[in-house]
C-alpha cells in the first residue's frame, strides 16, 4: 500500500518574510549591545568602525550609566508608575467586552444557583478566567508606560524625581549625545520589562491557543 502522505513544503515567501522580520529585531539589538560595550574612542565615522565588536568587553559604561541616571531610584519610580497604571487599566478598561462574550453564560447561571452574588461571581469565576486578557493588557500598558517620556516630564517637572526614560535624557546635551552610555542605559532599562513579558508570556500564548480552538 502506497503512502499517500506528502511532505509539507515550506512557503518560500513566508520564510523570506520571517527572515526579514527577524533581521529587524536582531540587527538593532546587535548594534545596541556593541555600542553599549564600546568606548567613545572606538566610535568612528566609518560603517566598519560602528559595526565592529568592542576591542575589550567592559562594564564601565553600565556602571557610569547607572550613576548618571540614579538607576535604582529611577527604576523604582518607573516600576511604581507602571504597576499602578497596569492595575487601573485591568480594572477600568472597556477592552474586555469582546472577550467576555466568549465566556459561557452557564458558568454565571451555575454560580447563581449556588447562591453566589453577581459581584462574587465576577471576582471568583469570571475575573480569573480572563487571565490571558489580563496578561495582554498588562504587557501592552506596561510597555507604553515604561517608555513614556512626556507624561512623567509634565507630572514630575520641578521635582528631583525621575523615571528611567527621563533620566536617560541626561545623555543628551546641546553638543551631542553620549551614545555609549545611552545604549548601556537602554539595555539596563530593557531587562525589567523583558522579564515582565516573559512572566506574562504563558498566559498570552494560552489565550491565543484557546481563541484558535474556539
Amino acid at each position: 500500500m502506497k503512502n499517500t502522505t506528502t511532505a509539507v513544503k515550506p512557503n518560500k515567501t513566508a520564510m523570506v518574510l520571517l527572515i526579514l522580520g527577524l533581521s529587524t529585531i536582531i540587527f538593532p539589538l546587535y548594534m545596541t549591545i556593541v555600542i553599549a560595550f564600546k568606548q567613545p574612542s572606538e566610535m568612528t565615522n566609518s560603517i566598519s568602525g560602528i559595526l565592529s565588536l568592542p576591542k575589550a568587553w567592559s562594564l564601565n559604561n553600565f556602571r557610569e550609566a547607572m550613576e548618571v541616571t540614579d538607576f535604582w531610584n529611577s527604576l523604582r519610580n518607573s516600576m511604581v508608575i507602571s504597576v499602578l497604571t497596569v492595575v487601573l487599566s485591568i480594572i477600568l478598561l472597556m477592552l474586555y467586552s469582546g472577550y467576555l462574550t466568549n465566556i459561557p453564560l452557564a458558568l454565571e447561571e451555575a454560580a447563581r444557583v449556588d447562591g453566589a452574588s453577581t459581584w462574587r461571581t465576577y471576582w471568583k469565576i469570571i475575573f480569573p478566567i480572563m487571565k490571558p486578557m489580563h496578561a495582554t493588557v498588562a504587557v501592552i500598558t506596561a510597555l507604553a508606560v515604561w517608555n513614556d517620556v512626556m507624561t512623567p516630564l509634565v507630572i514630575m517637572a520641578g521635582s528631583s524625581q525621575n523615571t528611567l526614560p527621563l533620566a536617560q535624557l541626561n545623555f543628551q546635551s546641546q553638543f551631542g549625545t553620549n551614545y555609549n552610555l545611552a545604549f548601556a542605559s537602554y539595555l539596563l532599562s530593557l531587562i525589567p520589562i523583558l522579564i515582565f513579558y516573559l512572566v506574562c508570556q504563558k498566559q498570552i500564548l494560552n489565550g491565543v491557543v484557546n481563541g484558535a480552538v474556539k
